[in-house]
């Protein structure tokens, strides 16, 4: 058990702490429209499609985000790349506090750009996280990125109740502002740039001729080898089953699950208490029973969920939004956070800037599927049997992780020259490939 007093006063994790205003810009972002969506449309005089395309196209261009990343973070480094999203990030909000009314197009752009900064957000702050972690507190400080998701989801639908859209989006343009500030004070550059980049400036001065550059080229890994295909394939389960989950189907249903004007501030706040909860235990009960109680709870609450919609009762309302809360808290106990921190360690530092970004993308790819789908699968098949279905990739899900989910990851040791790789950390090799 990790002393609690350890992970507090540990140095990392004031830094972590300031890395949370990007998790925190993040779910301020997507959830922005959610109370504000109504008056802005009214304010710029949007059509339905335009208030639409204002709510949908962060998602869409959030895929670009994690492109970006993957050049610079590896040339860059960590830090400036943060800052220069954090920087989009601020723009973007300063962009919709002084346009006119007139400005509808402008108005969309500001969604567009703080799209790409949130999908950076996504792609390297959990990267960021983890590496400036201590091994042994890597699963706790790791949770912490969806908390601060979490915690910026809660902020913005409590605060939406009582501000109007502008002055909710000047209290999100102090978020990135802040980060600035103190990301260069407080934060380091990661180690594990740091010695990539070093290795690499060592291994240029090393090549006494073109024979021996070729020779160390031959053996330079790969995202694309043989070696990592274990790792990549579960990386893209994980992102599959967090965002096939129905996770957005829910969330984007709240309303009509939940008849409470305070419903999606409770719904996030059942969120971070989840989130508080697995940060304390996962290091005691370990990552395969948390991602299984994780799976196992969120399939059945979505299950009962289904259930409910197939019968009429008269305590159906009740049901559905105890339903909803329970199945946002399963969700966030595990399948929320997990997936974040556990991909980044399955790569050696060399790779885990394109890793990262791979993952952020095909996330924010497969939620724009759901997301699209989702009203086509209600209307061909029902609601009942569409939350079936998401139940049963929830199951899946579950068993999945009980074959693969290593309880007690440690990195393998580096074999000569050649890069470690991290694919042990989570899964048994043996049985990926």
């Amino acid at each position: 058990m990790v002393n609690l007093i350890y992970v507090l006063c540990n140095r990392s994790f004031g830094q972590i702490c300031v890395l949370l205003l990007a998790s925190l810009s993040l779910g301020v972002a997507i959830t922005f429209p959610s109370p504000t969506l109504t008056d802005i449309a009214s304010d710029f005089q949007m059509s339905d499609a335009q208030s639409s395309l204002f709510n949908a196209i962060t998602s869409l261009t959030a895929v670009v985000g994690p492109f970006i990343t993957s050049v610079t973070v590896n040339k860059q480094g960590r830090r400036p790349t943060l800052f220069i999203f954090a920087f989009l990030c601020a723009i973007s909000w300063v962009l919709l506090l002084t346009i006119s009314y007139q400005n509808r197009n402008l108005a969309i752009l500001h969604r567009a750009i703080l799209g790409i900064s949130i999908g950076g957000f996504s792609a390297v702050n959990p990267m960021y996280i983890m590496e400036l972690s201590p091994f042994e507190l890597r699963s706790i400080y790791g949770t912490m990125n969806q908390f601060g998701i979490t915690l910026g989801i809660m902020i913005t639908n409590f605060l939406g109740m009582y501000l109007n859209w502008r002055r909710l989006a000047t209290c999100a343009l102090l978020l990135p502002l802040l980060l600035m500030a103190l990301l260069y004070i407080v934060v380091p550059e990661s180690q594990a740039f740091l010695k990539s980049k070093n290795s690499k400036i060592s291994s240029t001065f090393s090549n006494d001729n073109l024979a021996s550059a070729a020779g160390q080229a031959s053996h330079k890994p790969s995202l694309c080898g043989r070696r990592y295909l274990g790792s990549i394939i579960m990386g893209i389960m994980m992102m599959f089953f967090q965002q096939f989950s129905g996770i957005n189907a829910v969330l984007s249903n709240l309303g009509t699950l939940i008849a409470s004007r305070t419903g999606p501030t409770f719904a996030a706040s059942a969120q971070c208490i989840s989130c508080l909860l697995c940060i304390t235990v996962i290091e005691i009960i370990g990552r395969k029973a948390t991602w299984m109680i994780s799976l196992f709870g969120s399939s059945l609450s979505m299950f009962v969920l289904a259930f409910n919609y197939s019968i009429v009762i008269a305590e159906g309302p009740k049901v559905s939004a105890i339903c909803a809360f329970a199945y946002l808290f399963f969700f966030c106990f595990g399948l929320g956070p997990i997936p974040w921190f556990v991909t980044p360690e399955m790569f050696p530092d060399n790779l885990r800037g394109a890793a990262s970004s791979l993952f952020s993308a095909l996330n924010w790819i497969f939620s724009f599927i759901v997301v699209l789908i989702y009203p086509w699968l209600v209307d061909s098949i029902g609601p009942s049997t569409t939350l079936c279905l998401f139940s049963g990739v929830l199951a899946f899900g579950g068993f999945y992780g009980m074959t693969r989910i290593n309880d007690h990851p440690k990195p393998v040791q580096q074999i000569g020259d050649e890069t470690p790789s991290f694919a042990d950390v989570m899964v048994d090799v043996s049985n990926e490939m």
